[in-house]
């Protein structure tokens, strides 16, 4: 049977979780997380919407009696979306960018954050595996997929899925296509962008992508085309 149970976040020193924990209060002593509920929800009202902020994994003492750890949600968001998010944690097809050409107009902020960084299957590289450029004005990434492919999903992958400050992820952004002939056409547009994983639903035929962030620099960790 489902339960509810109205209660309040305490300071991380009076469960001693650390910073990927919350420390939730057991009204009257008694009340709280038991064995059973691992995973189950912690959710706080933003407006009129209830936002998941925790999952139930622990207690600091007998249940009821003592606070409870919830896992903090959104301090690992960049970990779950790089392994369970929009593709994340392998997809199912075909990444057609994968190692394909890929160039800027802008110089790079160092001369190892190069656009094939984009495109190399990888996030996990460190700092410098990612395409980076802090030039000013719109900068542009360009991948040659080889030939036309029919695309449904474009996914970027972020400062946070490089292990960066979330606060870095690219915000806004434009991806296009193109056929060929220099034509270029919208396919999507992500405007104040948080999240470190971005996935969008196209239905395009084409041989060239470009990303086009106007944001002060541009760090792209992955740039996928499915």
């Amino acid at each position: 049977m489902l339960q509810q149970l109205d209660t309040s976040i305490l300071n991380d020193s009076a469960c001693g979780g650390g910073q990927y924990y919350l420390c939730v209060n057991n009204p009257d002593g008694w009340r709280g997380a038991c064995y059973g509920d691992s995973g189950g929800p912690a959710v706080i009202k933003n407006g009129a919407t209830w936002v998941l902020v925790g999952a139930t994994s622990g207690g600091s003492g007998l249940c009821g009696e003592n606070p409870s750890f919830y896992v903090d949600l959104p301090n690992v968001r960049s970990w779950i979306e790089s392994n369970a998010g929009p593709n994340g944690g392998g997809s199912t097809g075909t990444n057609l960018a994968l190692n394909r050409p890929a160039k800027s107009a802008q110089p790079s902020c160092n001369a190892d954050e190069v656009p094939a960084k984009a495109v190399n299957g990888s996030v996990s590289g460190g700092n410098s595996d990612k395409w980076c450029s802090g030039s000013a004005g719109a900068k542009t990434l360009e991948v040659d997929l080889g030939a036309n492919h029919q695309l449904t999903t474009f996914v970027v992958r972020h400062a946070g899925a490089g292990g960066e400050s979330t606060n870095a992820n690219t915000r806004n952004f434009t991806v296009e296509t193109s056929t060929g002939g220099g034509v270029w056409s919208l396919a999507a547009t992500v405007t104040n962008n948080t999240a470190s994983t971005t996935a969008n639903t196209v239905n395009v035929n084409a041989r060239w992508i470009r990303l086009t962030t106007t944001d002060a620099v541009a760090r792209i960790y992955e740039f996928e085309a499915y």
